[in-house]
């Protein structure tokens, strides 16, 4: 019943999207058919909720949703704790990180993002991805905070600076 496309079609253009298939879909609707229902969930949907429905109950199972899709901060990597890439080096270890076997000095949060996203290169993250992963879900932050954090990475990385990639409308990436 929404405009220009239906719950049904947008649930399968994020399943069938890579760097948007990891984000929870929960239909809320007013139809109460069973048949709506199998059909959203086979789609791909993480839940079907029909209306009505008390506000705090829908915000428990998004809660849910949502710490079930966002690894926990204490999940370790599997990566090494010395990542290479070129002349990049990046020790997790001590919080290094090295330009052409100069080092530099990176403030933590920004050390971490570029850590946690050259940990994971290819993988697209979206700000909220990040700012769940790298400030927890306890901190208030805008999402304008990853976008700042990004470009004081370029900036410091100099030549390497296009390792971290944009993804427009998306969010970000370390380039494989």
């Amino acid at each position: 019943m929404m405009p220009e496309m239906d719950g049904f079609e947008v649930c399968r253009a994020l399943r069938k999207n890579p760097a948007t298939m990891h984000i929870p879909v929960i239909f809320l609707t007013a139809k109460s058919g069973e048949v709506d229902e199998i059909v959203g969930l086979e789609l791909g949907a993480d839940d079907y909720v029909q209306k009505p429905i008390s506000p705090r109950l829908l915000l428990t199972r998004l809660k849910t949703h949502i710490r079930r899709t966002v690894a926990p901060k204490n999940d370790t990597i599997a990566a090494p704790e010395v990542l290479t890439v070129e002349g990049l080096q990046i020790n997790r270890q001590n919080y290094t990180v090295k330009i052409d076997k100069e080092e530099l000095s990176f403030p933590k949060k920004v050390f971490e993002l570029l850590a946690f996203l050259a940990s994971n290169r290819g993988k697209v993250f979206e700000r909220d991805m990040l700012l769940r992963r790298i400030w927890g879900e306890s901190i208030h932050v805008i999402d304008r905070t990853v976008d700042v954090h990004i470009s004081k990475i370029r900036e410091k990385l100099g030549p390497y600076a296009s390792f971290v990639e944009t993804v427009k409308g998306v969010g970000y990436k370390f380039r494989e």
